[in-house]
């Protein structure tokens, strides 16, 4: 019923069906040690600070992925490794965890994920989509230490799950930042300003054609006819 594309055909009724809207946060650090503790005794084992710490940096506080992420964190530990970066891998990795992260971002609505990608990519939420990026910072999905600051996503599974989903060796414009990039890497600078705007046109153009009276006006504007 609240799908995105459902609201959208009710205009301005969509504001009264979601005023009522009750957000559920990701865990602070303490309530998440507290979650830690009473899942290690349950499951009658014990953590080292650095392992909770582990935890809490993959987790983020959210309640489902550190239930699963301390199962998997038992089972590597009873094999008798120790080092915390091997497990931090080792829980990143995890296939179940990943599934969790993948049912989190099918969650969002598409402009929400516009602004993960861009968080990835530029450490910053466009202003084109501030006002997409308000449930993501009520749940704490994405923070930033004072206003201006860098922002980034607290749960470090999740910003690797949403970082896999860029092309790594395919050039994007994104219309969001209004930049020019090769996977999470901004190259806009190693072109110049004619490749650039060249380069914009067909990606934007992406399985049309393009005639050369079109790339000269692009590239030349009304000056293109002495250029041709």
């Amino acid at each position: 019923l609240l799908h995105e594309e459902f609201l959208d055909r009710l205009h301005n009724l969509k504001y009264a069906v979601t005023q009522h809207v009750v957000y559920h946060p990701l865990l602070s650090v303490q309530d998440s040690i507290y979650v830690i503790s009473s899942y290690t005794q349950r499951l009658k084992f014990t953590l080292t600070d650095g392992i909770k710490a582990v935890l809490f940096n993959v987790c983020g506080g959210h309640p489902q992925l550190l239930k699963y992420a301390l199962h998997h964190a038992a089972d590597f530990l009873k094999k008798g490794k120790k080092d915390n970066e091997a497990l931090r891998t080792f829980l990143i990795t995890h296939p179940q965890l990943r599934i969790i992260c993948s049912d989190i971002w099918q969650s969002l609505w598409e402009a929400e994920k516009q602004v993960l990608l861009a968080v990835v990519k530029t450490k910053k939420v466009p202003a084109s989509l501030e006002r997409h990026a308000t449930y993501l910072r009520h749940m704490k999905l994405i923070t930033e230490a004072k206003i201006g600051a860098e922002v980034g996503i607290p749960v470090a599974i999740l910003a690797y799950y949403v970082e896999a989903q860029i092309p790594k060796e395919k050039l994007v414009y994104d219309q969001a930042t209004k930049q020019l990039f090769l996977g999470t890497r901004s190259c806009g600078g190693v072109f110049t300003p004619q490749e650039y705007k060249f380069l914009i046109h067909l990606l934007t153009k992406d399985g049309q054609l393009v005639t050369r009276d079109e790339v000269a006006d692009v590239m030349w504007g009304s000056a293109s006819f002495d250029k041709y």
